[in-house]
Order: C-alpha cells, then structure tokens, then sequence
C-alpha cells in the first residue's frame, strides 16, 4: 500500500510537465529582450516600468514605459496607484535596480517579469524606444 501512495505521488508530480501543463510558480520571472518584445506587441495588459532615474528615463526608455524610481523614498508608495491585475515587465540599465524592484512588486502582489539585461539589453539589440 505505502508503496502505490509514493508512486501516485511521483506519477503526479511528473505527469504535469511531461504533457506541458501549466504549473503556478510564484517569484519573479527573468525574461529576454526579445521575449519582451513579443509580449509589448501582442497588446496584453501590460505595466511597462521603468525603476531608473529620471534623468536615465529622459535619455530614452521602452515604449510605453512609466518611470518609478526605485532609489526614491516614495517608490513603494507609488506602487499603491498602479494596477495589480496588470503584469510588470521592470527593468532597470543592466539588472540590479530591476532585481530590487522585482522583489518589492512581487510582496505586493504583482505578477512580474524583469527584462534580463535591462535597457542596455534592450537598445543592443536596436529595439524601438523613446526619448
């Protein structure tokens, strides 16, 4: 008997992903460039956030991206008025402010994916942005 309850257990914990089913993870998702792209041009509600300064931001950022600083004080304060149904794409110039960010949505309840290489992943790559 003990050893059919472990092999229904293995059998459940393996079927899932050998057929392709869709498992919930929790935590933030690293995506690529042109991951990122797809998904801004597919028209998913999606919040674009940009977590560098605003004198990065100036100098261009994705399209469509808002600006909330990270570094502020009143970076999670501003998270309040932002939509927690939407999924974030965040990112940062190459990782680390982004990783920050990431984890602070995340405890939030936001459903995030951080760009992997951030903007300079992004405009090696000659995708749109804007200035």
């Amino acid at each position: 008997m003990r050893i059919s309850r472990r092999l229904f257990v293995a059998v459940a914990l393996i079927v899932p992903s050998v057929f392709g089913i869709a498992q919930t993870q929790k935590g933030v998702r690293s995506i690529r460039p042109d991951e990122a792209r797809t998904l801004i041009t597919s028209r998913k509600p999606l919040l674009i956030l940009d977590v560098r300064t605003a004198a990065e931001f100036r100098e261009g950022h994705l399209v469509g991206a808002r600006n909330l600083d990270v570094t502020l004080p009143t970076f999670q304060q501003s998270l309040e008025k932002l939509d927690t149904s939407k999924t974030v794409l965040v990112y940062c110039a190459v990782g680390g402010r982004s990783a920050k960010a990431s984890k602070i949505l995340e405890n939030r309840g936001f459903r995030v994916l951080d760009l992997a290489g951030g903007y300079r992943a992004w405009t090696q790559l000659r995708y749109p942005v804007q200035q």
